[in-house]
């Protein structure tokens, strides 16, 4: 009885005329975290009609991408740096979207400096390079093995008996350290030597942004409600 007086109802309301519509609650997400990838979610949720709200401990936005404007006319990039290879990568797209300029990395036209804030001599820059080609061969032969070890360990071994002078083993230091622990984000007496290298990667050139990294977070961060 009571299903057939509601159906009633509704039929009475609905014949006067004036019924009203109710539109569905829009939908409330709630984003973790203000990296790039947080705020581009955000940004396409928005997008769709979705209530966004985002959440970042830092005092700032950006996560990993993190460019200082301490000194003016002159950004400089604290977290991410470059986007390394180019040719079909993710953020070449992103950056061609804001037309944000970027410059090509020449590592050939490097200029290294000795600790007395020279640049290395010829015979200096000879003896590195050898260094370095002996450091990579080392870690090539390791890899061959069915013992892992960590990429320090292996260096140690191939240089244990040789008698290095202060400054080879300054060279070698600076190998291991701009080479390896920078390029791969890790100590090199963590890395392992079977899997520091193991990734895949872009093509092309490794390029910075003329005005920082940031220029990738700022596009996404527009109107977002940050908490």
């Amino acid at each position: 009885m009571s299903t057939l007086l509601i159906g009633s109802a509704a039929d009475a309301h609905a014949a006067t005329g004036l019924e009203k519509k109710v539109n569905p609650p829009k939908k409330r997400i709630l984003v973790i975290g203000a990296g790039l990838a947080g705020l581009i979610a955000a940004h396409k949720l928005q997008n769709q009609g979705y209530e966004v709200v985002v959440v970042e401990a830092r005092d700032r936005i950006g996560g990993r991408i993190w460019t200082s404007s301490q000194w003016p006319d002159m950004p400089l990039d604290l977290g991410a740096t470059w986007i390394h290879g180019v040719t079909g990568n993710p953020l070449t797209k992103l950056a061609q979207r804001i037309k944000a300029k970027r410059l090509s990395t020449s590592y050939g036209s490097t200029l290294v400096y000795n600790t007395a804030g020279s640049p290395l001599s010829l015979q200096e820059q000879a003896r590195l390079d050898q260094l370095s080609r002996q450091v990579s061969q080392a870690l090539k032969q390791a890899q061959s093995s069915d013992n892992d070890i960590s990429v320090k360990q292996t260096i140690e071994s191939l240089f244990h008996q040789a008698n290095l002078d202060m400054e080879e083993r300054q060279f070698l230091n600076f190998i291991l350290s701009g080479s390896i622990e920078q390029e791969y984000a890790g100590s090199a007496s963590e890395l392992s030597t079977q899997w520091y290298d193991d990734a895949k990667s872009f093509r092309g050139d490794d390029a910075l942004f003329a005005s920082g990294f940031g220029v990738l977070v700022a596009p996404d961060s527009k109107n977002q409600n940050l908490c």
